[in-house]
């Protein structure tokens, strides 16, 4: 199956506007940093984990159970989930040559650069007691970066694959991660995604006004593009060489 990139950029546009309004919703409250406190809170089946942690492990394994997995942009934060229901198991070609999709899964830095270059130095350092919305709202925003993330780790990496085989192979039989993320990066790409993203953090936030009680500074998503989102990208990109099937 042939990948087009620019079918692919648009595709990773949109879900750059799903991040964009997820973090918006979660800036409305405060850091309340109780959730992500190991142990803060008595939980009748674990009292050691977080309360973020708690209700982000319980909401995947239901969507284990209903199939979220079985695509390939969709990492799971944590293992040992639930198989599939057996109905759900078949999966179609997405044109791409990697035998486990897991084999690709950054969600863990996802979370670290979330939580420390976004919850912890870009809100309220209050609290406001929100917690239940807080911790949904986390949970939003971490599969919205995590959808993007893979969405361009496997999909754009098997497209620009495919527009240069012979170069790629090469890189890939020598396992030349430095020659091979340099020849993935498209500076004049990625210096246009981070303009349109700061353009529509302040578009977004203008035409939702009324509803936007506290703002995000674009640059504030500029910056989490620049030093998280496209680099993880990229990282996924050359696991997804890596582990290519020929």
């Amino acid at each position: 199956m042939e990948l087009r990139l620019q079918d692919i950029a648009k595709q990773l546009e949109a879900l750059e506007d799903t991040i964009i309004f997820r973090c918006i919703d979660r800036a409305q409250y405060a850091q309340n940093r109780a959730v992500y406190e190991e142990g803060r809170f008595d939980f009748r089946w674990s009292n050691e984990d977080s309360l973020l942690t708690y209700k982000h492990r319980f909401s995947e394994e239901t969507d284990a159970v209903l199939g979220r997995f079985r695509v390939p942009e969709e990492r799971p934060f944590f293992s040992e989930l639930p198989e599939p229901a057996e109905s759900l198991k078949d999966t179609t070609d997405v044109g791409l040559y990697i035998e486990d999709y897991n084999s690709i899964n950054v969600t863990k830095k996802i979370r670290q650069a979330y939580l420390d270059d976004f919850v912890f130095t870009g809100l309220s350092k209050k609290d406001d007691g929100e917690y239940g919305t807080t911790v949904e709202l986390d949970i939003f925003c971490l599969q919205a970066l995590s959808r993007r993330i893979h969405f361009g780790a496997f999909f754009v990496a098997e497209a620009k694959y495919q527009a240069d085989p012979e170069v790629y192979d090469a890189l890939i039989m020598a396992k030349d991660r430095t020659g091979l993320w340099e020849h993935l990066t498209r500076q004049s790409v990625e210096n246009a995604i981070l303009q349109r993203v700061e353009e529509k953090v302040q578009k977004i936030q203008e035409v939702s006004k009324p509803d936007v009680r506290v703002r995000i500074a674009p640059q504030v998503l500029t910056a989490f593009y620049k030093n998280h989102i496209i680099p993880l990208t990229k990282e996924g990109e050359v696991q997804y060489l890596l582990n290519r099937v020929r």
